[in-house]
Formats: structure tokens, sequence, C-alpha cells
């Protein structure tokens, strides 16, 4: 999934569902998708760590 940089929300409102099917009958078919959201559940803002130097010979 990928967020537009505009995007200022926590991640509460995006999900992700994954379904699978096949041509063999299935008995059981609660277990064929799955939902979840953005990994460890929350969206933070990216962050930098830079440094800048300048050496004059």
């Amino acid at each position: 999934m990928k967020l537009a940089a505009t995007y200022t929300g926590d991640g509460d409102d995006l999900d992700n569902t994954a379904t699978v099917l096949s041509v063999t009958k299935d008995p059981v078919t609660d277990n064929n998708s799955s939902t979840t959201g953005p990994p460890g559940g929350k969206v933070t803002k990216p962050e930098a760590d830079l440094e800048v130097s300048k050496q004059i010979p």
C-alpha cells in the first residue's frame, strides 16, 4: 500500500483485504478472506536523520 505524500491520517482509516478463490469446492468459505491495517497498526510521519558536512581542501 502506497500513501500519498499529502496523507495526514494515522492509519485507522486504512484497510487491506486479501481474498482467495478456487475451482475446488471449499467446505469452509469463512476463511477465504482476511483484512488488516498497516503494519504496527499506525502510520507515523516519515523521519530523516541526516548530517551534511563540507570539507575544504
